[in-house]
């Protein structure tokens, strides 16, 4: 095991959840731009990383600093992979709306429900309305840039952005009992 400790005797019930807690602290503070990997992933991955010997172990740290180590260089590099900055979440995708623009009659329809929408959210959550509106309107759909024009958090901005998907799908499905009706 090229000088790591024997993992048969290590207390796993007390060192594996203060991994997971360091994982989960050192996610929380990093942009996705996708969907975050699950922290235990990232935990599994170490221990895999030191029985295999693929790291070497730094004696003057304990096995919970040397493990942490692995973690967050393996959650850096996930950061600054191309996947992170070069895909597209879809957690911003809200509501794929199809091109109503077409001719004026389509245009007029769909002003008319994008009013109807951005009114209904208004009614239930005013910072949802605006982040819609901004999505909408302005084709702003990254949440570090709507927390920037909305001078939010951009956890604010998730929370927010979580709370506009349930109440679109409430509003599409209002729509199509209408429909029925």
């Amino acid at each position: 095991m090229d000088d790591w400790p024997d993992f048969r005797n290590v207390n796993w019930s007390d060192l594996y959840p203060r991994l997971l807690l360091y994982a989960v602290g050192r996610l929380r503070r990093s942009l996705w731009s996708r969907v975050r990997p699950q922290c235990q992933e990232f935990v599994q991955r170490a221990i895999e990383k030191a029985l295999s010997g693929e790291r070497s172990y730094d004696r003057g740290k304990t096995l919970f600093q040397n493990l942490c180590q692995i973690i967050s260089s393996d959650i850096s590099h996930e950061i600054q992979s191309y996947e992170n900055k070069h895909t597209v979440p879809d957690g911003d995708t809200v509501v794929n709306l199809v091109d109503y623009k077409q001719n004026p009659e389509e245009a007029t329809h769909y002003g008319e429900f994008v009013r109807d929408f951005i009114s209904y959210l208004g009614s239930r959550d005013d910072l949802a309305k605006q982040i819609a509106d901004l999505m909408i309107n302005s084709d702003i759909t990254k949440s570090a840039e709507l927390a920037l024009a909305l001078g939010a958090s951009v956890q604010t901005i998730e929370n927010t952005k979580k709370r506009l998907r349930r109440l679109t799908e409430h509003y599409l499905q209002s729509c199509k009992e209408q429909q029925k009706a």
